[in-house]
């Protein structure tokens, strides 16, 4: 990917930069804020110029730049004038618009301006070749809080910003539904492959979470944090957000998923391996392959203690891997021996769902050997209630499924996995069973 340098900040490269806004109404607030980001590991500031009182006031503007120059100190500065066409505070002519960029371009004091180019593409050529002409890096950028375009429109519309000449292409979208997250992943993968420069997405809400967490997978290059106010609906902690970071980047672990079948095991396993660029690996599957016949057959033909034992060999390969989500099998936490393989080599996610939806997702299946004859809500519920001592015996993370979408509980998972970290790196505690 090509890389834009925006003071001493990369974008492009390594870890997913953190921007963290300013919108305050007055200059006391705005540098009281500023000074307040200085102690926290943020890369970049965007000051939202749009909720300025003074804004329109030329020589408050430039006091204000100035201020906040130096109370930053080396800290990027983005200059950002969010207009009310694309959720912003401001109603103003395109006029006013350009000229109020230009004037904080001018300054020196700003590193980067955002420009807003799908309101004007043929004026905005002009525009950014006047800012970068005062030396700012000019990221485009286009908000769509009521919906999220279909893909291809995307990843045009990314692509359309380097060719009007920006430095970073940006877009926001309102997702409606669970697919738009994953459309608005795709098409920036899509548009970050094209190698014409860092791209930056999100997808808003608490929907679209999960889209500001995974860019270093899935291509965009920066993502927005809070510390007070947000500028965005969806924003986390930048604390919270750098150790989820920090943790995806480090892949040092294996995650293995553990719950009563029809948990969600196999559907969370390869979401989360998609979004982080991990592998995953289905244990039921890979025992089938290299067994060449179905659970059901190697029950019937050498009963479950042999199944088991295929299990437990299989979980000791793990001993030298890193970096694997394992959706394991509903038995597996059954075995003091697996518990110990699993947290002396990964962390463990025990996935819970109450029985009656575990029914209604596994009553069709004819691969079920330990349901054969009790296929029912109460037989499900009393085998659960069974296991479930020894699958909490085994999660460092527990997750309760319920009906949450696959977006919101790979979420969840990467918020509590980075609680169970240190430094960014994932603990490897000591077991004692």
């Amino acid at each position: 990917m090509e890389t834009v340098k925006i003071r001493n900040v990369v974008l492009g490269e390594g870890i997913p930069k953190i921007c963290v806004p300013i919108v305050e109404k007055n200059r006391k607030d705005i540098v009281r804020t500023a000074a307040s980001y200085k102690s926290m590991n943020i890369d970049l500031i965007e000051w939202r110029a749009d909720w300025y009182e003074d804004v329109e006031k030329k020589e408050e503007l430039e006091k204000t730049l100035t201020t906040l120059r130096e109370t930053l100190g080396e800290i990027p500065l983005l200059f950002t004038i969010r207009t009310s066409k694309e959720g912003g505070e401001m109603d103003i002519s395109q006029a006013m618009y350009e000229e109020l960029l230009l004037r904080a371009a001018g300054t020196g004091c700003v590193d980067a301006v955002d420009v807003e180019v799908m309101h004007d593409t043929e004026g905005s050529t002009g525009l950014i070749h006047k800012l970068h002409q005062e030396g700012m890096v000019v990221l485009a950028s286009n908000h769509d809080f009521q919906k999220t375009p279909a893909e291809s429109v995307i990843k045009e519309r990314l692509l359309q910003m380097f060719h009007l000449g920006a430095d970073v292409a940006k877009m926001a979208v309102m997702p409606k539904t669970e697919q738009d997250v994953w459309n608005l992943l795709a098409a920036t993968r899509e548009a970050a492959d094209q190698n014409m420069g860092p791209v930056i997405t999100m997808s808003m809400g608490k929907r679209g979470v999960i889209s500001r967490l995974t860019g270093e997978h899935t291509g965009s290059t920066l993502t927005f944090g809070a510390v007070g106010k947000t500028s965005a609906p969806g924003q986390i902690h930048v604390e919270k957000l750098r150790d989820i970071l920090q943790c995806i980047h480090e892949k040092r672990i294996n995650l293995f998923l553990v719950g009563f079948m029809g948990c969600g095991k196999s559907t969370i396993a390869a979401a989360l391996g998609h979004l982080l660029g991990m592998a995953c690996m289905e244990m039921d599957q890979q025992i089938v392959e290299q067994e060449g016949r179905s659970i059901a057959d190697i029950f019937a033909d050498q009963g479950e203690a042999y199944f088991r034992s295929v299990e437990t060999d299989l979980l000791r390969s793990f001993s030298d891997r890193a970096g694997v989500i394992v959706s394991c099998g509903g038995g597996v936490p059954l075995r003091e021996e697996n518990i110990h393989i699993m947290k002396e080599n990964g962390l463990v996610v025990f996935l819970n769902a109450d029985a009656e939806i575990i029914y209604g997702r596994v009553k069709d299946s004819t691969d079920r050997p330990i349901l054969n004859g009790h296929m029912n809500v109460e037989y499900i519920g009393e085998l659960m209630d069974k296991r479930r001592p020894w699958y909490e015996k085994a999660a460092d993370v527990c997750i309760t499924v319920g009906h949450k979408s696959t977006m919101d509980v790979c979420v969840e998972i990467l918020e509590n996995v980075a609680h169970s970290t240190e430094n960014g790196v994932f603990l490897r505690k000591k077991v004692e069973i």
